[in-house]
């Protein structure tokens, strides 16, 4: 459920430059959306660690950030 409201809610079927806040500015690039992806969620999921966010841009092609 918090995927769900901090990552798809906020980002699923948005022009992530045009509507969302966060990549106003930033380029969208699956690198960038697994960093922003990352910073949303670290302190929330508190007592438990999150050790990466990995997101799949095609079958083949994927970025993974860890702190």
């Amino acid at each position: 459920s918090l995927v769900k409201r901090e990552v798809i809610d906020r980002f699923d079927h948005k022009h992530l430059n045009a509507d969302t806040a966060e990549f106003a500015g930033l380029n969208p690039s699956v690198e960038n959306i697994a960093r922003t992806i990352w910073d949303l969620l670290v302190a929330k999921v508190a007592p438990a660690r999150l050790r990466r966010v990995r997101v799949w841009e095609t079958a083949k092609t994927y970025a993974e950030y860890s702190a």
